[in-house]
């Protein structure tokens, strides 16, 4: 699995407005969480209620949900997972924290 861009993914712009309207917010959740091993930032976002859900998945949680190559290519990378609900989609996007 490939880790790109925002600008590359093509995603929606409802999504778009999102990251960049919370981006300080996003990273603040990431930093209060990580200091106790890796994790990543789960987003699930369904437009049409104007519903957004933001949680933090630590170590022990990604190790259960997600594959073993993905938790492999996580070491050390700032994570967030993006899930539209109304279209299906997951996209990956990796935060800088400076």
């Amino acid at each position: 699995m490939d880790f790109v861009e925002k600008e590359e993914l093509n995603i929606p712009s409802y999504i778009s407005e999102f990251i960049n309207n919370n981006m300080e917010a996003l990273k603040k959740i990431y930093m209060d969480h990580i200091q106790n091993g890796y994790g990543i930032l789960l987003v699930k976002i369904e437009e049409s209620k104007n519903n957004v859900s933001v949680a933090f998945l630590n170590e022990e949680i990604v190790k259960e949900t997600y594959i073993k190559e993905l938790v492999d290519k996580l070491n050390g990378r700032t994570l967030l997972n993006i899930i539209d609900l109304e279209l299906n989609k997951n996209y990956w996007i990796e935060l800088n924290l400076t």
